[in-house]
């Protein structure tokens, strides 16, 4: 879905499990702090947040 490797996506999910950010596991991420998330995105947060709302407005 968001086009970049499996390396990729588990390098920063363990760095922002590390931060605190998220937990993961088995299949699932919580977000733990979502201020946080955002700041570390930066503009790609709001990116994905707004196709993510396109796609699943009732999630």
């Amino acid at each position: 879905m968001l086009g970049v490797r499996r390396g990729t996506v588990s390098t920063i999910a363990t760095r922002f499990e590390t931060a605190k950010l998220i937990r993961d596991g088995r299949g699932q991420i919580e977000i733990l702090n979502r201020a946080g998330l955002k700041k570390e995105g930066g503009s790609c947060y709001e990116f994905v947040a707004r196709h993510i709302d396109r796609l699943l407005p009732d999630a």
